[in-house]
């Protein structure tokens, strides 16, 4: 449970055998487990942070960003040309021009 809607929140992860370190768990305001069924024993890192992570944003608490639209589409059209041959097509069609960046 996030309580009421908090300033900030840090979802920290241990390991298998010794889970978090006891100065972490003595400064916690709280602690969560992901509860398992079946033959499962673990989670990986990965899976366990990203159940941790829907489950704080579905929980209403956090704001879904506060990035204003035009620096959204500036970090979204320098993704792009980075990372996706067909980018400048793609900028161009959304009114981004490519001589931008």
């Amino acid at each position: 449970d996030f309580g009421a809607r908090p300033a900030g929140a840090a979802l920290v992860f241990g390991n298998e055998r010794r889970g978090v370190s006891k100065a972490f768990l003595e400064r916690a305001d709280g602690s969560f487990f992901l509860p398992m069924c079946g033959f499962t024993q673990s989670f990986n890192i990965l899976v366990a942070a990203a159940m941790s992570l829907w489950a704080a944003i579905a929980s209403g608490h956090f704001p879904e960003g506060s990035l204003p639209s035009e620096a959204k589409a500036r970090l979204m059209a320098r993704w792009l040309l980075r990372d996706v041959k067909a980018a400048k097509p793609i900028l161009r069609a959304t009114g981004i021009e490519v001589d931008e960046f």
